[in-house]
């Protein structure tokens, strides 16, 4: 079964609450399997997140890749996310992403 996180309608879905709660002043909280999973860390960073809760043993991994990117760049991959149809798609833009950040590590 593949993971709902990366569907594109749930992610697209993650962003229109983001943009309300910001329209609205407030901020967006995250919790579960999407908010500690480092693989999505950096789409959450590009989509505005504005706080994550998540189990202690995901911390350090998530914490490790959010130190090590540049919230432009995180912007950009959401901004390209968002244009995808498939989780597939999704998917392979989060582990090339992934991977660029553990080569520059």
């Amino acid at each position: 079964m593949r993971c709902r996180m990366f569907r594109s309608a749930v992610i697209k879905l993650v962003k229109q609450v983001i943009d309300a709660s910001v329209r609205h002043g407030k901020w967006t909280g995250m919790c579960g399997t999407m908010a500690g999973d480092p693989l999505t860390a950096p789409l959450l960073v590009g989509l505005g997140l504005h706080e994550w809760n998540m189990s202690a043993s995901s911390l350090s991994k998530v914490k490790k890749v959010i130190v090590h990117v540049n919230r432009s760049e995180c912007t950009v991959l959401a901004e390209r996310v968002l244009t995808m149809d498939t989780a597939d798609e999704v998917r392979q833009a989060l582990e090339v992403f992934h991977q660029q950040i553990e080569a520059g590590v």
